[in-house]
Parts: structure tokens; sequence; C-alpha cells
């Protein structure tokens, strides 16, 4: 799978790391890697989705950077022109719960 996503072939690693999720790797760092494939193919909901579960790391390296390619896809989302705007009362999932517990 990181062979086809340092190719560039994005949705074929997401494709990839979903197999090996399914097949039941449950490692934070497989998440991340699904989540950063999603977010470079533009599946930006799926990105998220997924990015928010592997920003609940308890390795603060993986959490740090799930966090962040988690705002990277919110950023892009907002971007959209045909994006709804999201409800301002509502804090982001994981996100918002790693801020809340000081680990931003």
């Amino acid at each position: 799978a990181l062979a086809e996503f340092n190719a560039g072939r994005f949705a074929r690693a997401a494709q990839l790391w979903r197999q090996q999720i399914a097949g039941g790797d449950v490692r934070p760092l497989t998440l991340f890697n699904l989540g950063t494939a999603l977010l470079s193919a533009d599946s930006l909901v799926s990105a998220s989705e997924v990015l928010e579960r592997a920003a609940l790391s308890p390795d603060a390296t993986i959490r740090q950077r799930a966090l962040s390619n988690l705002g990277l896809t919110q950023l892009r989302r907002g971007l959209r022109p045909d994006t709804p705007a999201a409800p301002r009362a509502r804090t982001p999932g994981a996100a918002g719960s790693a801020l809340r517990r000081g680990a931003a």
C-alpha cells in the first residue's frame, strides 16, 4: 500500500489499507495511512471519519499527525464552493475531544 501511495496512486493505496483493516489490522498507523490516502485522493468526508479515529491513538506522533491532516481535510472541505457550511456550535469529534484532553 505504501508503494502505491508513494507512486501517487492514492485510491489504490486506500483500497489496500482498507483490506488490511478488514483483515483485522487495528493499528492506529494503518488508520492514519488510510485517512491520509483518502485525503490525497480527495475523498474528504471519508478521510475525516478515518482521521478522527486515528486521532484517538495513544501514540502522540500519530495523534498529532492525524489531527494535522484532519485540519487540512476540514480546510479543503470548507474551501469547496459546493460544500454546505458546517454548524458552528458543533465541536469536531476526535479533534474536539483531543483538545479537551489537552493532547493537541
